[in-house]
């Protein structure tokens, strides 16, 4: 990671500053993966009682979403005490608290059940199940524009039948890793399955809280620093639910439990861990900033590709560091061949949505360039002069 950042930060400085944002980007999102990853699963709790992780994904993400809030209140505070002085912007109509409320709760939801995923499945499915999410969200859009619903993304246009056919292929992939995964890993079947399970509902939020992204940013006009401030409280409390009364494994031998009990085993036997999940709070503010400033200066479908590829490149460090393992006997090779389709899939899908928004920006060029050239248009620009 710190390698990247520093790559990152030398080719901006010589004027490669694509390859640059995409090299800290790449430092950014894979080691927050890795790290949510050892905070979940392998952050030592109590060698005598062999406690490893911290198995309370909704606690975790409540306390993430209120180091956010207190950061974003920093940031807007600094801003408006600045020279540039920048006043948030804040809601005042109903469509504007609705939307926030949707977005905070697709929020907490898609993050909630991403890292509840995370800390029962390895790196490499978790972030298999997670490149599908582009399918979700045509799927999503598709049911709105059927319904009538407007806002929300479901004016943009519609998936060429290429795009179509790369997203099936990376599900398709998708599904043959979870297979794989559950048929030749040594862990119980029943905590793949519900990793799996929870992985899916993460992916149908998180295309949920892209079709609420566009709305805020898109009709509604509310940049992101606000809308992420706004959102933060009440997605911690839209966590309260499942964080009191939700039962679920923990550690070995100590059967289901809540994420309250969970933390209060921690902050009993470990305390000095609940200083790596206020660590992964800060973590997860930098990196949807980062990412929100690679969407601004590249473009979302360019970010998108770069994602999938980094995804792709995240599995292999996390086998190579030993955080995973891969599944034994023959499938290995179903488990490399999926993890390998899944990637270029939708590193394809990736590139056809890039190309198909770089031609979208081109084409009123090109039709200006028609207009001046014709007969009309010449005529047109001489009665102006």
């Amino acid at each position: 990671t710190a390698l990247a950042f520093a790559v990152g930060s030398v080719l901006m400085l010589a004027g490669r500053k694509t390859l640059g944002m995409l090299a800290v980007y790449f430092g950014a999102q894979s080691g927050f993966n890795l790290y949510m990853k050892i905070v979940l699963s392998n952050t030592q709790v109590s060698k005598e009682l062999g406690m490893e992780g911290f198995p309370a994904a909704f606690f975790l993400t409540a306390v993430q979403q209120v180091v956010t809030f207190f950061a974003c209140s920093i940031m807007i505070l600094a801003l408006w005490l600045s020279p540039w002085r920048r006043k948030p912007r804040l809601p005042s109509t109903r469509r504007e608290c609705k939307a926030i409320l949707l977005f905070a709760l697709a929020f907490a939801a898609n993050h909630g059940f991403n890292n509840f995923s995370m800390s029962l499945l390895d790196v490499s499915l978790n972030l298999v199940l997670r490149s599908c999410i582009p399918l979700m969200t045509v799927l999503l859009q598709a049911v709105l524009r059927a319904c009538q619903v407007h806002g929300y993304g479901v004016s943009d246009g519609k998936s060429t039948s290429g795009e179509l056919g790369c997203m099936f292929l990376g599900v398709l992939c998708a599904a043959l890793a979870t297979v794989a995964e559950s048929r030749g890993s040594v862990d119980p079947a029943q905590h793949i399955l519900l990793g799996t399970l929870m992985g899916v509902l993460s992916i149908i939020f998180a295309a949920f809280n892209m079709l609420c992204a566009a709305e805020l940013g898109g009709d509604l006009k509310i940049e992101p620093l606000d809308a992420t401030c706004y959102s933060a409280l009440p997605a911690a409390v839209f966590l309260l639910l499942p964080m009191f009364f939700l039962r679920h494994p923990s550690w070995p031998g100590f059967g289901s439990m809540t994420d309250w009990q969970v933390f209060r085993q921690v902050a009993s036997l470990s305390p000095e861990t609940m200083s790596w999940v206020i660590v992964s709070g800060l973590m997860s503010v930098l990196y949807s900033f980062l990412q929100y400033w690679l969407i601004m200066n590249l473009s979302a479908a360019y970010t998108a590709f770069a994602g999938n590829f980094n995804k792709a490149i995240c599995i292999v460090i996390s086998i190579w560091i030993g955080l995973e393992r891969l599944p034994a006997g023959r499938w290995e090779a179903a488990m490399v061949c999926s993890i390998v389709g899944n990637a270029g899939a939708f590193a394809g899908y990736g590139f056809l949505r890039s190309q198909a928004a770089k031609a979208s920006k081109e084409e009123p060029m090109q039709n200006l360039k028609d207009a001046d050239t014709s007969p009309a248009g010449a005529c047109t620009l001489k009665g102006a002069g």
